[in-house]
Protein backbone atom coordinates (compact mmCIF):
# COMPACT_ATOMS: atom_id res chain seq x y z
CA UNK A 1 0.00 0.00 0.00
CA UNK A 2 2.94 2.31 0.68
CA UNK A 3 4.08 2.01 -2.93
CA UNK A 4 0.66 3.12 -4.18
CA UNK A 5 0.61 6.03 -1.73
CA UNK A 6 4.06 7.17 -2.87
CA UNK A 7 2.96 7.03 -6.52
CA UNK A 8 -0.13 9.18 -5.82
CA UNK A 9 1.92 11.77 -3.88
CA UNK A 10 4.50 11.95 -6.68
CA UNK A 11 1.80 12.69 -9.29
CA UNK A 12 0.34 15.39 -7.05
CA UNK A 13 3.72 17.15 -6.77
CA UNK A 14 4.23 17.09 -10.55
CA UNK A 15 0.78 18.63 -11.21
CA UNK A 16 1.30 21.36 -8.60
CA UNK A 17 4.45 22.67 -10.28
CA UNK A 18 3.15 22.35 -13.85
CA UNK A 19 1.75 25.18 -15.99
CA UNK A 20 -1.99 25.85 -15.90
CA UNK A 21 -2.29 24.64 -19.48
CA UNK A 22 -1.73 21.08 -18.35
CA UNK A 23 -4.92 19.00 -18.55
CA UNK A 24 -5.58 16.71 -15.58
CA UNK A 25 -6.48 13.20 -16.84
CA UNK A 26 -9.92 11.83 -15.92
CA UNK A 27 -8.50 8.44 -14.87
CA UNK A 28 -5.19 7.60 -13.21
CA UNK A 29 -3.90 4.04 -12.74
CA UNK A 30 -0.82 2.66 -11.01
CA UNK A 31 0.93 -0.52 -12.05
CA UNK A 32 1.43 -2.85 -9.05
CA UNK A 33 3.41 -6.04 -8.68
CA UNK A 34 3.87 -6.28 -4.94
CA UNK A 35 2.61 -7.72 -1.65
CA UNK A 36 0.28 -5.68 0.60
CA UNK A 37 -0.53 -6.37 4.24
CA UNK A 38 -3.85 -5.65 5.95
CA UNK A 39 -4.53 -6.31 9.62
CA UNK A 40 -7.62 -8.41 10.32
CA UNK A 41 -7.35 -7.41 13.95
CA UNK A 42 -6.20 -8.40 17.39
CA UNK A 43 -8.87 -10.68 18.77
CA UNK A 44 -9.06 -11.01 22.58
CA UNK A 45 -11.82 -12.52 24.70
CA UNK A 46 -11.76 -13.69 28.31
CA UNK A 47 -13.83 -16.87 28.74
CA UNK A 48 -13.42 -17.76 32.44
CA UNK A 49 -16.97 -16.68 33.28
CA UNK A 50 -18.34 -18.74 30.35
CA UNK A 51 -16.51 -21.86 31.48
CA UNK A 52 -16.65 -21.71 35.28
CA UNK A 53 -17.83 -24.38 37.72
CA UNK A 54 -21.50 -23.37 37.75
CA UNK A 55 -21.81 -23.14 33.96
CA UNK A 56 -20.09 -26.46 33.32
CA UNK A 57 -21.59 -28.58 36.11
CA UNK A 58 -25.03 -26.97 35.90
CA UNK A 59 -27.21 -27.69 38.95
CA UNK A 60 -25.07 -30.58 40.23
CA UNK A 61 -25.34 -30.71 44.01
CA UNK A 62 -27.47 -27.55 44.25
CA UNK A 63 -29.79 -27.79 47.25
CA UNK A 64 -28.23 -31.11 48.29
CA UNK A 65 -26.33 -30.90 51.57
CA UNK A 66 -24.61 -34.24 50.94
CA UNK A 67 -22.74 -32.90 47.88
CA UNK A 68 -20.21 -30.06 47.74
CA UNK A 69 -18.54 -28.78 44.57
CA UNK A 70 -15.21 -26.97 44.36
CA UNK A 71 -12.82 -25.47 41.87
CA UNK A 72 -9.74 -27.72 42.13
CA UNK A 73 -6.08 -27.02 41.30
CA UNK A 74 -4.25 -30.12 42.63
CA UNK A 75 -0.86 -29.10 43.98
CA UNK A 76 -0.92 -26.05 41.69
CA UNK A 77 1.01 -28.26 39.28
CA UNK A 78 -0.67 -28.19 35.89
CA UNK A 79 -2.35 -25.00 34.72
CA UNK A 80 -3.24 -26.65 31.40
CA UNK A 81 -5.98 -28.81 32.94
CA UNK A 82 -9.02 -27.40 34.72
CA UNK A 83 -10.28 -29.68 37.53
CA UNK A 84 -13.46 -29.68 39.61
CA UNK A 85 -14.12 -31.62 42.83
CA UNK A 86 -17.41 -33.27 43.78
CA UNK A 87 -17.44 -34.30 47.43
CA UNK A 88 -20.21 -36.74 48.39
CA UNK A 89 -20.98 -37.52 52.02
CA UNK A 90 -22.13 -41.15 51.80
CA UNK A 91 -22.64 -41.80 55.51
CA UNK A 92 -22.29 -39.76 58.69
CA UNK A 93 -23.55 -41.27 61.94
CA UNK A 94 -22.48 -42.30 65.43
CA UNK A 95 -22.25 -45.96 66.35
CA UNK A 96 -23.42 -45.20 69.90
CA UNK A 97 -26.97 -43.95 70.38
CA UNK A 98 -26.04 -42.69 73.85
CA UNK A 99 -22.66 -42.08 75.44
CA UNK A 100 -22.08 -44.01 78.71
CA UNK A 101 -21.84 -41.83 81.81
CA UNK A 102 -18.54 -41.14 83.49
CA UNK A 103 -18.92 -43.92 86.10
CA UNK A 104 -19.25 -46.58 83.42
CA UNK A 105 -16.33 -45.14 81.48
CA UNK A 106 -14.23 -45.21 84.67
CA UNK A 107 -14.92 -48.94 84.96
CA UNK A 108 -14.25 -49.62 81.27
CA UNK A 109 -10.96 -47.73 81.15
CA UNK A 110 -9.69 -48.43 84.69
CA UNK A 111 -6.73 -50.45 83.45
CA UNK A 112 -5.60 -48.49 80.42
CA UNK A 113 -6.27 -45.94 77.72
CA UNK A 114 -7.62 -48.47 75.22
CA UNK A 115 -10.11 -51.34 75.37
CA UNK A 116 -11.59 -53.85 72.98
CA UNK A 117 -14.88 -52.75 71.46
CA UNK A 118 -16.57 -55.94 72.70
CA UNK A 119 -16.11 -54.75 76.32
CA UNK A 120 -18.93 -52.23 75.81
CA UNK A 121 -21.60 -54.93 75.61
CA UNK A 122 -20.48 -56.45 78.91
CA UNK A 123 -21.73 -53.29 80.63
CA UNK A 124 -24.92 -53.01 78.59
CA UNK A 125 -23.62 -50.45 76.11
CA UNK A 126 -24.85 -51.53 72.68
CA UNK A 127 -23.82 -50.36 69.22
CA UNK A 128 -26.30 -48.98 66.70
CA UNK A 129 -26.63 -51.00 63.54
CA UNK A 130 -25.96 -49.13 60.31
CA UNK A 131 -28.88 -49.92 57.99
CA UNK A 132 -28.08 -50.63 54.34
CA UNK A 133 -28.85 -47.57 52.29
CA UNK A 134 -27.81 -45.47 49.29
CA UNK A 135 -27.16 -41.84 48.48
CA UNK A 136 -27.84 -40.17 45.14
CA UNK A 137 -25.13 -38.03 43.55
CA UNK A 138 -27.86 -36.01 41.81
CA UNK A 139 -26.42 -36.13 38.30
CA UNK A 140 -25.63 -38.35 35.34
CA UNK A 141 -23.34 -37.86 32.33
CA UNK A 142 -26.02 -36.19 30.21
CA UNK A 143 -26.70 -33.61 32.95
CA UNK A 144 -23.03 -32.84 33.34
CA UNK A 145 -22.24 -32.85 29.63
CA UNK A 146 -25.20 -30.55 28.91
CA UNK A 147 -23.54 -27.82 30.95
CA UNK A 148 -20.22 -28.43 29.24
CA UNK A 149 -21.78 -28.32 25.79
CA UNK A 150 -23.43 -25.03 26.66
CA UNK A 151 -20.08 -23.64 27.75
CA UNK A 152 -17.95 -25.21 25.00
CA UNK A 153 -20.38 -25.47 22.09
CA UNK A 154 -23.06 -27.88 20.90
CA UNK A 155 -20.57 -29.34 18.43
CA UNK A 156 -19.24 -31.33 21.42
CA UNK A 157 -22.38 -33.51 21.49
CA UNK A 158 -21.43 -37.17 21.14
CA UNK A 159 -17.89 -36.38 20.01
CA UNK A 160 -15.93 -36.35 23.27
CA UNK A 161 -15.34 -38.69 26.20
CA UNK A 162 -13.55 -38.22 29.51
CA UNK A 163 -9.97 -39.51 29.62
CA UNK A 164 -9.74 -39.90 33.41
CA UNK A 165 -12.08 -39.50 36.39
CA UNK A 166 -10.53 -40.75 39.66
CA UNK A 167 -12.71 -41.15 42.75
CA UNK A 168 -11.20 -41.31 46.24
CA UNK A 169 -12.96 -43.08 49.12
CA UNK A 170 -12.37 -42.00 52.72
CA UNK A 171 -13.47 -43.31 56.11
CA UNK A 172 -13.38 -41.31 59.32
CA UNK A 173 -13.81 -43.39 62.48
CA UNK A 174 -11.96 -44.55 65.61
CA UNK A 175 -8.32 -45.20 64.74
CA UNK A 176 -8.36 -48.79 65.97
CA UNK A 177 -11.65 -49.91 64.38
CA UNK A 178 -12.14 -52.14 61.37
CA UNK A 179 -15.51 -52.28 59.61
CA UNK A 180 -16.43 -54.78 56.91
CA UNK A 181 -18.37 -53.07 54.14
CA UNK A 182 -19.73 -53.48 50.63
CA UNK A 183 -20.15 -50.42 48.39
CA UNK A 184 -21.44 -50.12 44.83
CA UNK A 185 -21.89 -47.23 42.45
CA UNK A 186 -24.66 -47.52 39.84
CA UNK A 187 -27.52 -45.75 38.04
CA UNK A 188 -31.08 -45.75 39.30
CA UNK A 189 -34.20 -44.05 37.95
CA UNK A 190 -35.80 -43.96 41.42
CA UNK A 191 -33.00 -43.42 43.95
CA UNK A 192 -35.27 -42.07 46.71
CA UNK A 193 -38.00 -44.71 46.75
CA UNK A 194 -36.00 -47.66 45.48
CA UNK A 195 -32.34 -46.81 46.08
CA UNK A 196 -30.94 -50.24 45.23
CA UNK A 197 -32.73 -50.54 41.86
CA UNK A 198 -30.05 -50.73 39.19
CA UNK A 199 -30.58 -49.38 35.71
CA UNK A 200 -30.86 -52.36 33.34
CA UNK A 201 -28.04 -52.47 30.83
CA UNK A 202 -25.60 -50.51 32.99
CA UNK A 203 -23.51 -52.74 35.23
CA UNK A 204 -22.84 -51.39 38.73
CA UNK A 205 -19.21 -50.81 39.71
CA UNK A 206 -18.01 -52.41 42.95
CA UNK A 207 -16.17 -49.91 45.14
CA UNK A 208 -15.69 -52.33 48.05
CA UNK A 209 -14.43 -55.01 48.35
CA UNK A 210 -11.44 -53.88 46.30
CA UNK A 211 -9.10 -56.21 44.45
CA UNK A 212 -5.55 -55.88 45.73
CA UNK A 213 -2.30 -56.21 43.82
CA UNK A 214 -1.88 -59.86 44.88
CA UNK A 215 -5.33 -60.75 43.53
CA UNK A 216 -7.03 -60.98 46.94
CA UNK A 217 -9.98 -58.81 47.91
CA UNK A 218 -10.37 -56.50 50.87
CA UNK A 219 -13.61 -54.97 52.05
CA UNK A 220 -12.36 -53.54 55.33
CA UNK A 221 -12.98 -49.92 56.23
CA UNK A 222 -10.43 -48.41 58.57
CA UNK A 223 -9.60 -44.88 59.54
CA UNK A 224 -8.48 -43.19 56.30
CA UNK A 225 -9.71 -39.63 56.89
CA UNK A 226 -10.49 -37.19 54.11
CA UNK A 227 -7.60 -34.70 53.89
CA UNK A 228 -8.23 -31.21 55.23
CA UNK A 229 -8.38 -28.98 52.17
CA UNK A 230 -5.89 -26.19 51.71
CA UNK A 231 -7.74 -23.34 50.00
CA UNK A 232 -6.67 -20.33 47.96
CA UNK A 233 -9.74 -18.13 47.88
CA UNK A 234 -12.44 -20.58 46.67
CA UNK A 235 -10.03 -23.08 45.09
CA UNK A 236 -8.88 -26.37 46.67
CA UNK A 237 -5.14 -26.75 46.04
CA UNK A 238 -4.58 -29.94 48.10
CA UNK A 239 -3.42 -32.78 45.85
CA UNK A 240 -5.52 -35.78 46.88
CA UNK A 241 -3.06 -38.12 45.15
CA UNK A 242 -0.60 -37.39 47.97
CA UNK A 243 -2.87 -38.87 50.69
CA UNK A 244 -3.97 -42.38 51.61
CA UNK A 245 -7.48 -43.46 50.69
CA UNK A 246 -9.50 -46.64 51.05
CA UNK A 247 -8.07 -49.28 48.74
CA UNK A 248 -4.76 -47.35 48.47
CA UNK A 249 -5.58 -45.94 45.00
CA UNK A 250 -8.47 -44.06 43.42
CA UNK A 251 -11.29 -45.82 41.57
CA UNK A 252 -11.57 -45.08 37.85
CA UNK A 253 -15.01 -43.77 36.88
CA UNK A 254 -14.44 -42.63 33.29
CA UNK A 255 -16.21 -45.67 31.78
CA UNK A 256 -19.20 -45.31 34.11
CA UNK A 257 -19.49 -41.61 33.29
CA UNK A 258 -19.27 -42.11 29.54
CA UNK A 259 -22.26 -40.53 27.87
CA UNK A 260 -22.06 -43.08 25.04
CA UNK A 261 -23.99 -45.73 27.02
CA UNK A 262 -27.46 -45.39 25.53
CA UNK A 263 -29.02 -47.37 28.40
CA UNK A 264 -28.51 -44.39 30.73
CA UNK A 265 -31.75 -42.39 30.69
CA UNK A 266 -32.13 -38.65 31.27
CA UNK A 267 -33.89 -39.14 34.64
CA UNK A 268 -31.32 -41.65 35.97
CA UNK A 269 -29.15 -40.64 38.90
CA UNK A 270 -25.74 -41.91 39.85
CA UNK A 271 -25.97 -43.56 43.31
CA UNK A 272 -23.67 -45.16 45.86
CA UNK A 273 -25.06 -47.94 48.07
CA UNK A 274 -23.48 -49.30 51.22
CA UNK A 275 -23.81 -52.26 53.58
CA UNK A 276 -21.92 -51.98 56.87
CA UNK A 277 -21.19 -54.87 59.28
CA UNK A 278 -20.56 -54.66 63.04
CA UNK A 279 -17.16 -53.06 63.65
CA UNK A 280 -14.34 -54.68 65.62
CA UNK A 281 -11.12 -53.43 67.17
CA UNK A 282 -9.77 -51.16 69.88
CA UNK A 283 -11.23 -47.87 71.08
CA UNK A 284 -10.15 -45.05 73.40
CA UNK A 285 -12.18 -43.22 76.02
CA UNK A 286 -12.14 -40.00 73.97
CA UNK A 287 -13.55 -41.88 70.97
CA UNK A 288 -16.35 -43.35 73.08
CA UNK A 289 -17.14 -39.91 74.51
CA UNK A 290 -17.44 -38.67 70.92
CA UNK A 291 -20.05 -41.39 70.24
CA UNK A 292 -17.81 -43.50 67.96
CA UNK A 293 -18.45 -41.54 64.75
CA UNK A 294 -18.41 -43.29 61.38
CA UNK A 295 -18.32 -41.19 58.21
CA UNK A 296 -17.79 -42.22 54.58
CA UNK A 297 -16.88 -39.82 51.76
CA UNK A 298 -16.50 -40.23 48.03
CA UNK A 299 -14.51 -37.41 46.41
CA UNK A 300 -14.58 -37.28 42.61
CA UNK A 301 -11.77 -35.47 40.80
CA UNK A 302 -13.25 -34.28 37.50
CA UNK A 303 -10.49 -33.12 35.13
CA UNK A 304 -11.98 -31.29 32.14
CA UNK A 305 -9.92 -33.44 29.83
CA UNK A 306 -11.29 -35.34 26.85
CA UNK A 307 -10.52 -37.63 23.96
CA UNK A 308 -12.09 -36.73 20.62
CA UNK A 309 -14.17 -39.62 19.22
CA UNK A 310 -14.85 -37.93 15.89
CA UNK A 311 -13.38 -34.89 14.13
CA UNK A 312 -14.40 -31.85 16.17
CA UNK A 313 -14.78 -28.34 14.77
CA UNK A 314 -15.29 -25.50 17.25
CA UNK A 315 -16.52 -22.12 16.03
CA UNK A 316 -14.47 -19.42 17.79
CA UNK A 317 -16.94 -16.71 16.74
CA UNK A 318 -19.81 -18.65 18.35
CA UNK A 319 -17.79 -19.59 21.43
CA UNK A 320 -16.91 -15.98 22.19
CA UNK A 321 -20.06 -14.12 21.17
CA UNK A 322 -21.45 -13.96 24.73
CA UNK A 323 -18.09 -13.55 26.43
CA UNK A 324 -17.59 -10.52 28.62
CA UNK A 325 -14.62 -8.20 28.31
CA UNK A 326 -11.84 -8.27 25.76
CA UNK A 327 -11.82 -6.67 22.36
CA UNK A 328 -11.75 -7.39 18.69
CA UNK A 329 -10.16 -4.65 16.67
CA UNK A 330 -7.99 -3.92 13.66
CA UNK A 331 -5.08 -1.57 13.35
CA UNK A 332 -7.49 1.35 12.78
CA UNK A 333 -10.60 1.01 14.96
CA UNK A 334 -12.27 4.27 13.88
CA UNK A 335 -15.12 4.15 11.37
CA UNK A 336 -13.28 6.56 9.04
CA UNK A 337 -10.16 4.42 9.20
CA UNK A 338 -12.12 1.21 8.53
CA UNK A 339 -13.94 2.78 5.56
CA UNK A 340 -10.66 4.02 4.09
CA UNK A 341 -9.06 0.59 4.47
CA UNK A 342 -12.07 -1.13 2.85
CA UNK A 343 -11.87 1.28 -0.11
CA UNK A 344 -8.17 0.53 -0.48
CA UNK A 345 -8.88 -3.20 -0.27
CA UNK A 346 -11.51 -3.02 -3.06
CA UNK A 347 -9.00 -1.29 -5.33
CA UNK A 348 -6.56 -4.15 -4.88
CA UNK A 349 -9.03 -7.07 -5.12
CA UNK A 350 -9.17 -7.03 -8.93
CA UNK A 351 -5.42 -7.51 -9.25
CA UNK A 352 -4.93 -10.14 -6.53
CA UNK A 353 -2.91 -13.18 -7.58
CA UNK A 354 -2.58 -14.93 -4.18
CA UNK A 355 -3.72 -14.52 -0.57
CA UNK A 356 -1.97 -15.63 2.62
CA UNK A 357 -3.36 -15.39 6.17
CA UNK A 358 -0.70 -15.01 8.83
CA UNK A 359 -1.49 -15.38 12.51
CA UNK A 360 -0.03 -15.52 15.99
CA UNK A 361 -1.93 -17.23 18.84
CA UNK A 362 -1.06 -15.97 22.32
CA UNK A 363 -3.80 -17.88 24.13
CA UNK A 364 -6.43 -20.50 23.21
CA UNK A 365 -9.39 -21.87 25.24
CA UNK A 366 -8.19 -25.45 24.68
CA UNK A 367 -4.89 -27.19 25.30
CA UNK A 368 -3.53 -30.15 23.38
CA UNK A 369 -0.26 -31.92 24.00
CA UNK A 370 2.21 -31.67 21.19
CA UNK A 371 2.92 -34.79 19.15
CA UNK A 372 6.32 -34.21 17.59
CA UNK A 373 6.22 -30.74 16.03
CA UNK A 374 2.41 -30.67 15.85
CA UNK A 375 0.20 -28.98 18.42
CA UNK A 376 -2.78 -31.35 17.99
CA UNK A 377 -5.02 -28.49 16.82
CA UNK A 378 -5.52 -26.72 13.54
CA UNK A 379 -6.81 -23.25 12.83
CA UNK A 380 -9.50 -22.95 10.18
CA UNK A 381 -10.13 -19.71 8.28
CA UNK A 382 -13.22 -18.98 6.20
CA UNK A 383 -12.37 -15.59 4.74
CA UNK A 384 -15.54 -14.96 2.72
CA UNK A 385 -18.06 -16.38 5.20
CA UNK A 386 -19.49 -19.21 3.09
CA UNK A 387 -18.26 -22.12 5.25
CA UNK A 388 -15.26 -23.01 3.05
CA UNK A 389 -12.59 -23.39 5.74
CA UNK A 390 -8.90 -23.89 5.03
CA UNK A 391 -6.65 -25.27 7.79
CA UNK A 392 -3.12 -25.12 9.11
CA UNK A 393 -1.37 -26.05 12.35
CA UNK A 394 -1.62 -23.65 15.27
CA UNK A 395 0.56 -23.35 18.37
CA UNK A 396 0.58 -20.89 21.26
CA UNK A 397 3.35 -18.28 21.49
CA UNK A 398 4.37 -16.66 24.77
CA UNK A 399 2.64 -13.26 24.83
CA UNK A 400 5.59 -11.69 26.67
CA UNK A 401 8.01 -12.77 23.95
CA UNK A 402 9.10 -10.37 21.21
CA UNK A 403 7.29 -11.71 18.15
CA UNK A 404 9.43 -12.46 15.11
CA UNK A 405 8.41 -13.46 11.59
CA UNK A 406 9.31 -17.05 12.51
CA UNK A 407 6.59 -17.06 15.19
CA UNK A 408 3.88 -16.32 12.65
CA UNK A 409 2.07 -19.26 11.10
CA UNK A 410 0.24 -19.05 7.82
CA UNK A 411 -2.50 -20.39 5.56
CA UNK A 412 -2.17 -19.87 1.81
CA UNK A 413 -5.67 -19.71 0.41
CA UNK A 414 -6.85 -21.90 -2.42
CA UNK A 415 -7.14 -20.04 -5.77
CA UNK A 416 -10.89 -20.78 -5.74
CA UNK A 417 -11.19 -18.76 -2.52
CA UNK A 418 -9.30 -15.89 -4.13
CA UNK A 419 -11.83 -15.87 -6.99
CA UNK A 420 -14.68 -15.72 -4.45
CA UNK A 421 -13.04 -12.72 -2.78
CA UNK A 422 -12.91 -10.92 -6.13
CA UNK A 423 -16.54 -11.71 -6.86
CA UNK A 424 -17.80 -10.60 -3.43
CA UNK A 425 -15.43 -7.60 -3.03
CA UNK A 426 -15.69 -8.16 0.72
CA UNK A 427 -14.13 -10.05 3.63
CA UNK A 428 -16.27 -11.74 6.29
CA UNK A 429 -13.78 -13.92 8.19
CA UNK A 430 -14.86 -16.80 10.42
CA UNK A 431 -12.45 -18.75 12.63
CA UNK A 432 -12.64 -22.29 13.98
CA UNK A 433 -10.42 -24.81 15.71
CA UNK A 434 -10.20 -28.35 14.37
CA UNK A 435 -9.28 -31.33 16.55
CA UNK A 436 -8.95 -34.60 14.71
CA UNK A 437 -10.27 -37.93 15.96
CA UNK A 438 -8.25 -39.40 18.89
CA UNK A 439 -6.84 -35.98 19.85
CA UNK A 440 -6.66 -35.49 23.62
CA UNK A 441 -7.41 -31.99 24.84
CA UNK A 442 -8.19 -30.16 28.05
CA UNK A 443 -9.46 -26.81 29.23
CA UNK A 444 -6.69 -24.74 30.83
CA UNK A 445 -7.31 -22.90 34.08
CA UNK A 446 -7.10 -19.54 32.33
CA UNK A 447 -9.60 -19.69 29.50
CA UNK A 448 -9.31 -17.01 26.83
CA UNK A 449 -8.68 -16.33 23.17
CA UNK A 450 -5.93 -13.94 22.13
CA UNK A 451 -4.88 -13.93 18.48
CA UNK A 452 -3.55 -11.53 15.91
CA UNK A 453 -4.40 -12.04 12.24
CA UNK A 454 -3.18 -10.28 9.13
CA UNK A 455 -3.72 -10.85 5.43
CA UNK A 456 -1.06 -10.61 2.73
CA UNK A 457 -2.29 -9.92 -0.81
CA UNK A 458 0.07 -10.61 -3.70
CA UNK A 459 -0.92 -8.40 -6.67
CA UNK A 460 -0.12 -8.07 -10.37
CA UNK A 461 -2.00 -5.51 -12.45
CA UNK A 462 -3.20 -1.91 -12.74
CA UNK A 463 -4.99 -0.22 -9.83
CA UNK A 464 -7.26 2.72 -10.54
CA UNK A 465 -6.45 5.52 -8.10
CA UNK A 466 -8.55 8.33 -9.69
Amino acid sequence: MKKIARAIISMGVVLAFSACSWEVPQNVSVRTNADYNFSLGTFEKELDSNMDLSSMLGQTGEGNDTIATYDYFPGKKDKNVQHFLLEVKILDQKLLSTVPDASILDILFNSGDEIDLSALSSLGVNLQAVPANAVSLDFNPSTMMAGMKQALGEEMAGKIEFTSIPMYLYCETAKGLDVEAALEIYYSDDPENDPTHHRAGVDPVTLLPVTLADGTTDGTLSNKPKPAYTMEEKTVITDLADFACIGSKPIKLETLLSESNEAIQENDKLCISYQISTPTGKITRAEVEAGLPLALYAVIDLPVSFKVKDDLKLDINELTKNAKGGSSSGSDSSSDGSKKENEELKKILDVIEAVEIRYVAYQLPFYTKKEGSKSGMKLGIDLVGDGSYEYAEIAVVDKDKKITEADKQSIKLDPKTVLKMKDLSNLNPNIQLLMKKDTKFSLPREKAVAMNLEITLSTDGDIKVK
